[in-house]
Order: C-alpha cells, then sequence, then structure tokens
C-alpha cells in the first residue's frame, strides 16, 4: 500500500542531480561543459523512469564521458 507520494521537482526536500556537474569538476579535471552532456540521455530518462539504479546511471554516464573514475567515487 502506497502510504505517500513525494514530488519535488524544485529539489527542496530532496538534493538531486541540478549542478551536480560543477561538482564534479575537481573529481575529473574537466569543466562542467565538458561534464554536462554525459549526464543527459536516454540513461538519465531511465534513471527518472526507475528502469535503472544509481549506481547503473552513473556507469552509463561514466563510460558516455570516458571518465576515468569509479562509482564508488562518485
Amino acid at each position: 500500500m502506497i502510504r505517500a507520494v513525494i514530488f519535488d521537482l524544485g529539489e527542496v526536500c530532496l538534493q538531486g542531480l541540478k549542478g551536480v556537474e560543477y561538482r564534479l569538476e575537481k573529481y575529473l579535471n574537466l569543466s562542467s561543459e565538458e561534464i554536462y552532456p554525459s549526464l543527459q540521455g536516454e540513461h538519465l530518462l531511465d534513471f527518472f523512469k526507475g528502469k535503472i539504479n544509481e549506481k547503473e546511471y552513473w556507469m552509463n554516464c561514466i563510460n558516455k564521458g570516458g571518465w576515468n573514475i569509479s562509482v564508488d567515487t562518485l
């Protein structure tokens, strides 16, 4: 039984991915402009729809961007 549904599109209660490219700059030694495209795409939609989990989302980002970093580090 569903007891509650939370809509938090403005990231007031739960912090999401908004601005994550800026936080990743220091880990990837890339600019936010270089990082951003790897965060976008079908894998982002699949993540939002619950078709893939967070680890799978980040693996897709890493592969798409060719980043030399582990999911655990992210």
